[in-house]
Formats: C-alpha cells, sequence, structure tokens
C-alpha cells in the first residue's frame, strides 16, 4: 500500500511532499485504490440491500417468536 503525502498550493492545486513518515505532518494523504478496497464496509447497493434484508428478516422472526412465546404463556394462565 503506497501512500503520498501532498498539499494545496495558493492557486488551489497538488504538489507531492514526498512519501509520508512516522514524524511527518501531511495535509492530505493519498492512497491507492487497493487500500481501500481492504476497508470491509466497502458494498455496493444490491450487498447493502442484501444485508439490510437479512437484518430485518431476523428482527421479524424474533418478532414473530416473541408474539408465539406471549401466546403460550398467556394459555397457560
Amino acid at each position: 500500500m503506497e501512500k503520498i503525502c501532498v498539499g494545496i498550493d495558493a492557486d488551489g492545486y497538488l504538489y507531492s511532499q514526498g512519501a509520508p513518515d512516522a514524524a511527518q505532518v501531511c495535509s492530505y494523504v493519498l492512497t491507492d485504490s487497493a487500500a481501500v478496497e481492504l476497508y470491509p464496509f466497502n458494498l455496493t447497493a444490491e450487498e447493502g440491500t442484501q444485508i439490510s434484508l437479512a437484518i430485518l428478516g431476523v428482527w421479524a422472526a424474533a418478532w414473530g417468536c416473541r408474539v408465539i412465546a406471549k401466546m403460550v404463556h398467556s394459555l397457560g394462565d
């Protein structure tokens, strides 16, 4: 993963400050696309939809179990 330390000059253009090290303070750090792909939540819209539907399914199942448990408990009284 390559990082490049850059700054912005008075005209608004980026200029390279070299490779960042631990002691250097950078205005901005640019990374290559491989570093961005390592982010676990880099999802497409379809993948996000699938995950949200799975979560809703679990909530619905839990709600259904709760309703059934209340019915069974009320029948026992």
